[in-house]
């Protein structure tokens, strides 16, 4: 009986204090026994928590807390840091077993299943200072936002209709870096990491953030239905104590200097004394003050309406990337765009309510007046091209700037709105196309000379020729030959001496060729005369070649058959313009074409050169009346 009592009394003992010796050391039995090592992927660009040093190698609380977790586990931990959007790829494609750093959203609840949080997170929109207005999500809608890839900030835009105006990079400091190249002038970053870069990299004083869009917290988190997992990561942190928490979070958060005295506990109780008798005292102020603000009420409305306005000009002002000015009468400045900073090398409020002569020399002060005055004596836009150093870096650029007088709604003068445009490089450009141009028009006079010159030689030739010859059928053969190359050469003879290359002067074309066939044909003045009515008007290549060919047959033929024997006459050669086309008349007063000659089907080949001409090259029409000698008229339309 003795026995069995004290056999009772050992197993009692044995419930009641193995458990509780063994729980620690069974449950990490267990955990070791799943899992020999796990897979951490994580932003590795979110200071403190976790980001690479000089040596690109992962630090910060969270690289501190794996180890720890690592150690209190026994479980192997292969952390592996890199930009967001390819963490969450990475841990989607199975190459990691947790993702650190993630905030529980709609989109992701669905994927993965989260721990506990452990860190909140204040998610401001951080704004240059001199935008104002930034006070919601809303007020952001129009301008361009950068945001970080996958980040969960996207999910909120969204759903508020924020989406064309969202731009995306990989990591935070990848934003601050554009914030710092001045490109970009609104973002959207976690708090934490945004204070650390913005000190970094010295723009602290430069930008503004409005309250928190909404706060996050940060979990840890694996795929959907992988709860062991989850399991054994919760249990690992809480094997961390509060001191080894706190030991971690002094490292990267840093200590206070020096601890709170102790009547600064009783200091809050009598500033919260104050705060309330100084309320009762404020309420009864605004009380008797009730009645004065609701006669004031418009005009406060009236003023946040033109700060709203004034807002929006100064936010639109700064996204133009010209320079951008406005002075009053007197040339004093009333505002301006960064890009004018840029080119005084002056911040924009330490250019207002100064003139041009505090910031260049007196010379160009002058000339800034001088066209300020010229845009309001004429009362119209002044627009001049003058290159300027710019004095923050000293580069230049070729501006092209308009100054326009501005006047209020009863017509008076306010003041001179001036814009600058950088026209440098259209410039360059003009520059590189004149001078083209230029070596190309030069070849094409070499080119006109040169087959004028050769043209020249042929027809020289050619009378060697017809000096040589005594048969008077093939000398007159010879003879037209000659005057149909010379017609030709005198397109390019013409060419040669005028400015331009794609058209020719028709009075002085036609008179070369005419004067060269009287020449040609010996023709003795006193017994046939030239008259010639051309209007002085340019004529394209085009039409030129086939239109002196023409004139050349047509005037020949008179010479050789209007005028037999001793006969005495006239040929009259006439061009005028009609609305868009040209009217070519050849006539002669000779002796006609006889009544049989069938003038459209001619045997003669100089006819059939002009019908050919005019109907194929210069698509024209061509008409005889041969009454009181020969007149041909010829109708084209030519190119405007």
């Amino acid at each position: 009986m003795a026995n069995a009592k004290l056999f009772t009394a050992f197993l009692i003992i044995m419930l009641l204090v193995v458990p509780t010796v063994s729980r620690e050391n069974l449950s990490a039995e267990v955990l070791t026994h799943h899992f020999d090592s796990i897979t951490v992927v994580s932003d590795d660009n979110y200071p403190p928590f976790i980001f690479r040093d000089a040596g690109e190698s992962l630090k910060g609380i969270l690289v501190d807390q794996w180890k720890l977790w690592e150690k209190k586990t026994g479980i192997k931990v292969k952390l592996i840091g890199m930009n967001w959007a390819d963490a969450q790829e990475f841990i989607q494609q199975d190459k990691a077993d947790v993702i650190d750093t993630m905030f529980v959203t709609k989109e992701r609840k669905p994927i993965y299943d989260f721990s506990k949080s452990y860190a909140k997170i204040e998610v401001p929109i951080f704004f240059h200072k001199n935008i104002s207005g930034i006070n919601s999500i809303i007020s952001v809608k129009g301008f361009s936002i950068a945001v970080k890839k996958g980040d969960a900030a996207i999910e909120i835009f969204h759903q508020n209709g924020i989406v064309d105006e969202l731009v995306r990079y990989d990591s935070y400091e990848e934003i601050i870096k554009r914030v710092a190249e001045n490109k970009i002038r609104l973002f959207c970053i976690d708090k934490p990491p945004a204070l650390y870069f913005l000190n970094k990299y010295n723009l602290v004083e430069e930008y503004k953030y409005s309250d928190a869009l909404y706060t996050g917290e940060f979990h840890r988190a694996v795929k959907k239905g992988r709860v062991d997992l989850l399991s054994t990561i919760e249990d690992g942190f809480s094997r961390i104590s509060k001191k080894e928490y706190s030991v971690i979070d002094q490292k990267w958060y840093g200590k206070t200097i020096a601890a709170t005295p102790g009547y600064v506990k009783y200091l809050g109780v009598i500033l919260g004394m104050i705060v309330i008798i100084f309320a009762i005292l404020l309420l009864f102020s605004l009380f008797l003050r009730s009645q004065v603000r609701k006669k004031t009420s418009d005009l406060s409305k009236t003023n946040l309406l033109l700060e709203e306005r004034e807002t929006f000009l100064r936010s639109l002002l700064n996204f133009i990337p010209d320079i951008v000015w406005v002075k009053d009468k007197d040339g004093v400045y009333l505002g301006c765009n960064y890009r004018l900073e840029s080119l005084f090398g002056v911040k924009a409020n330490k250019i207002r309510g100064k003139t041009d002569y505090d910031f260049v020399d007196r010379e160009l002060a002058d000339f800034f007046r001088q066209k300020d005055k010229e845009a309001i004596d004429t009362g119209k836009p002044s627009i001049y091209e003058e290159e300027f150093t710019f004095a923050d870096d000293g580069h230049r650029e070729l501006l092209e700037t308009i100054k326009t007088p501005m006047f209020n709604f009863d017509g008076e003068l306010i003041g001179v709105l001036g814009i600058a445009h950088d026209i440098t490089d259209r410039k360059q450009t003009e520059n590189k196309i004149k001078a083209s141009l230029k070596e190309k028009e030069t070849l094409l006079h070499e080119i006109h000379h040169r087959v004028k010159n050769n043209m020249q030689v042929i027809n020289s030739l050619l009378q060697l020729q017809l000096n040589s010859i005594e048969d008077d059928t093939i000398k007159g053969i010879l003879r037209e030959s000659k005057n149909r190359i010379y017609a030709m050469a005198a397109v390019h003879e013409t060419l040669h001496g005028s400015e331009k290359l794609s058209e020719i002067d028709l009075k002085t074309y036609l008179s070369k060729i005419t004067t060269d066939i009287f020449q040609t044909y010996s023709t003795d003045s006193g017994k046939v005369k030239l008259y010639s009515n051309v209007e002085n008007s340019p004529i394209s290549l085009n039409h030129a070649y086939p239109l002196g060919l023409t004139i050349n047959e047509l005037v020949s033929n008179s010479l050789k058959y209007a005028f037999p024997g001793e006969r005495v006459g006239e040929i009259t050669v006439s061009m005028m313009k009609l609305d868009k086309k040209l009217e070519l008349i050849v006539k002669d007063d000779g002796v006609g074409m006889p009544e049989s000659f069938d003038w459209k089907n001619p045997n003669s080949l100089g006819l059939k050169i002009v019908r050919t001409l005019v109907e194929n090259q210069l698509d024209g029409s061509i008409d005889l009346d041969n009454t009181n000698g020969t007149k041909f008229t010829i109708k084209f339309t030519i190119e405007t």
